[in-house]
């Protein structure tokens, strides 16, 4: 499943600077696996073309039990020598929500290649975006809002439609009937914001087994279309 690895050693070994981003949850293993293939693949010079960041985080104090980032580091995610864009600093919530906007907007600015890696909830959410959440309609590239569980921060459907090329992970057999709505109907993003995936230059959506659900290439439409 060497999907996101293969492309990013590509893109930095063409002298390209790329930032991938990274969500938490059952993504994580893949993320780990995917920057230990990085890190052995290519050397010092490339790595340094490489920047990490989250597509999504719990707000809390920096290290906190639930957040994205410190699970990542928990499971073994190992930057090495590309930089890393955490989004808890240790501020308030208005603050670090600013702080990582202001990160972020740099880093799309500043990257040849944006590369989002994401997992997709049963409710069609992507990255912390929720159906009907305040991400979907913000004119920021970055958010907060409250859920019944976390205060999150996350990117919005503006700061998604800025990606070049999304890979997407929804791995549980429980999750087809969603993905299957996600590919064959096409329904409002503020109602299934997964709905995304299908606006973007380039995505590719893969179900259990690692089968591919959707594949876009250029045009926005199903590959084969």
């Amino acid at each position: 499943m060497r999907y996101i690895s293969d492309r990013i050693i590509k893109e930095l070994s063409a002298g390209k600077k790329v930032l991938w981003l990274v969500p938490g949850g059952s993504n994580i293993p893949l993320a780990v696996e995917t920057m230990n293939y990085i890190k052995a693949a290519v050397g010092r010079d490339e790595m340094h073309r490489l920047t990490i960041s989250l597509t999504d985080e719990r707000y809390g104090r920096v290290g906190h039990v639930d957040s994205n980032w410190q699970q990542l580091l928990d499971a073994g995610f190992d930057p090495g020598g590309a930089a890393s864009i955490p989004v808890l600093c240790g501020s308030a919530y208005e603050e670090t929500i600013s702080d990582w906007g202001s990160k972020i907007h740099r880093a799309f600015g500043g990257n040849d290649l944006i590369i989002g890696q994401f997992g997709i909830g049963s409710d069609g959410h992507i990255a912390g975006i929720h159906p009907h959440s305040v991400a979907v309609e913000s004119k920021e590239f970055v958010c907060g809002y409250g859920t019944s569980r976390y205060s999150r921060i996350t990117l919005t459907i503006k700061a998604i439609l800025g990606i070049h090329a999304a890979y997407a992970f929804a791995l549980d057999s429980a999750k087809k009937i969603v993905l299957e709505t996600i590919r064959d109907k096409s329904l409002p993003i503020a109602e299934q914001p997964a709905q995304v995936l299908k606006k973007l230059p380039e995505a590719h959506l893969y179900g259990e087994g690692f089968v591919p659900i959707i594949e876009t290439f250029g045009t926005g439409r199903p590959k084969g279309d």
